[in-house]
């Protein structure tokens, strides 16, 4: 379904649509091997942030509905030396790399990836802490966090 408003802007009611965020804290300090990064909340102020509810909380996992050109914007709050993974179906497609000098304090890493996805595929990310440190700050509620992740169907 789609709609043209009078100004002729094009919206689709059913376009698959994600922002969640992180609750939780547990496993934010452990270093060392890749964690999956714990998406476990959806942002629910006063919109739908689970279109088509292809994000599940319990895998930290979105699945893509249909073939097409997905965008994955990502805000993490950070201490110490991290490097997050975007996967798709298990397999590194994109990383980046964030040195925060070893200071102690928060920092804030932004990473985004464009892919292709078909059908099915599905999307999660991962993050590898070295040093002492936390790779997310976790604490979220269901309409703020310190962290999250949006995910757009492009087209």
């Amino acid at each position: 379904k789609m709609t043209i408003d009078s100004a002729g802007r094009v919206s689709k009611s059913y376009q698959p649509f994600a922002m969640v965020h992180i609750s939780t804290t547990s496993g934010r300090n452990t270093t060392g091997s890749q964690i999956v990064v714990p998406w476990d909340i959806i942002h629910t102020n006063s919109t739908s942030s689970n279109v088509g509810n292809h994000f599940n909380t319990s895998n930290h996992r979105f699945t893509a509905p249909i073939d097409g050109r997905y965008l994955f914007v990502v805000s993490l709050n950070i201490v110490g030396d991290n490097i997050v993974y975007h996967r798709i179906n298990g397999t590194n497609r994109h990383g980046g790399e964030y040195r925060d000098g070893n200071d102690n304090k928060w920092d804030h890493a932004d990473t985004s990836f464009i892919y292709d996805m078909n059908a099915n595929d599905y999307y999660d990310m991962t993050s590898q802490l070295y040093g002492s440190g936390s790779r997310f700050n976790g604490g979220a509620n269901t309409g703020f966090g310190w962290d999250c992740l949006s995910i757009y169907l492009l087209g």
